[in-house]
């Protein structure tokens, strides 16, 4: 986050383990911003546009970060069944554009797909690397999937 003039900059990635854990924060500020701040969410991948698997170092690393963020935000929740139920990929730009594209129907609809996303991945289990995962999300905030 960065207020510039009334300009408030929200920085995020809907795969980012510690966007996920200071949402519940994140809503609170909204709630208590004064009404003449604009906010502004910039969007950033946090891993390169591909489709390979993810290493098992970085496997290792983004679970050991879940505990890590857990120990710091306790209530967060992270449902770690994902790990054997997935496979991973590295990449975070399909998630990034498929908010871009939600936002292209309705500004609205921005937040609602980021945090769509994050429960999918960090709840549900769902992989958000896949096309699938995002297009169900789509439909279930009410979004034209096409």
């Amino acid at each position: 986050m960065e207020l510039v003039g009334n300009s408030l900059y929200y920085i995020h990635d809907p795969i980012c383990s510690w966007c996920w854990a200071f949402q519940p924060t994140w809503r609170k500020v909204l709630k208590e911003l004064p009404s003449h701040i604009n906010v502004n969410y910039l969007l950033g991948g946090l891993a390169p546009d591909n489709d390979l698997p993810m290493p098992l170092d970085t496997q290792k690393y983004i679970q050991d970060n879940w505990i890590k963020i857990q120990k710091v935000v306790p209530v967060t929740e992270f449902n770690y069944n994902f790990w054997t139920l997935n496979e991973h990929k590295r990449s975070t730009y399909l998630s990034c554009r498929a908010v871009i594209a939600a936002k292209k129907q309705h500004p609205d609809f921005e937040v609602l797909m980021t945090e769509g996303i994050q429960k999918a991945y960090y709840l549900n289990t769902l992989n958000p690397s896949n096309e699938d995962t995002l297009i169900n999300v789509a439909q279930d905030i009410g979004l034209n999937e096409e």
